[in-house]
């Protein structure tokens, strides 16, 4: 959350776009985030692999880090009007990556947490982003206040995102999924359910 806070204050302050115009771009992401949401636990169900939709939307959160950086060389090169289309294009791939990793995510930290821990677990990642939301904050406000500049913070960004991207494939072995999209544990759990006897 390095850059939220500060993109609508860069697109206004130093790309001169209209208030309207950024208002009409943050409701198209936030539309494409849900819409996104919709259909990739689905796709993560039908492909089997929690890890590789998530790899996916992980990259789009790595790509458009940069394509917000270099805004405002396509301005001086290119123009206001592309400059639109292209930091539009860099938010909708930024919400579109939120959505898409989401509903897998959640299904892999079901996957990997026992069923009595998947509270806790849940707990923990819910308390973890927010702490990373408030550290990347505070630290891109300590940045401003010691004159980097929107560039700078928004290379800064993409920084934890190309290391989730190599946590995810060294740290994180997701279980064999089986039929409907369940983990070989979650399918063993509900087989012992049924065979258990009744009292």
């Amino acid at each position: 959350l390095m850059y939220v806070s500060v993109l609508p204050i860069y697109m206004k302050q130093e790309l001169g776009l209209s208030m309207t115009k950024i208002g009409v771009l943050e409701g198209a992401a936030v539309a494409a985030a849900f819409f996104s949401k919709v259909f990739s636990g689905i796709v993560s169900d039908a492909l089997r692999s929690r890890t590789a939709v998530i790899f996916v939307g992980a990259m789009l959160t790595l790509a458009c880090k940069p394509m917000f950086a270099a805004s405002a060389t396509i301005k001086a090169t290119y123009g206001a009007t592309v400059c639109f289309y292209w930091i539009f294009s860099g938010k909708i791939a930024d919400r579109l990556s939120k959505g898409i990793r989401a509903a897998p995510t959640d299904a892999l930290l079901a996957d990997l947490s026992p069923g009595n821990s998947r509270s806790k677990a849940f707990s923990l990642t819910q308390s973890l982003a927010t702490f990373g939301g408030v550290l990347g904050s505070s630290l891109t406000a300590a940045m401003l206040f010691r004159g980097a500049s929107y560039e700078t913070i928004f290379l800064l960004a993409s920084v934890p995102s190309f290391l989730a991207i190599v946590v995810l494939f060294t740290a994180v072995k997701q279980p064999e999924l089986e039929e409907e999209g369940q983990s070989a544990g979650q399918a063993q759990e509900k087989k012992e359910k049924k065979q258990a006897p009744r009292r």
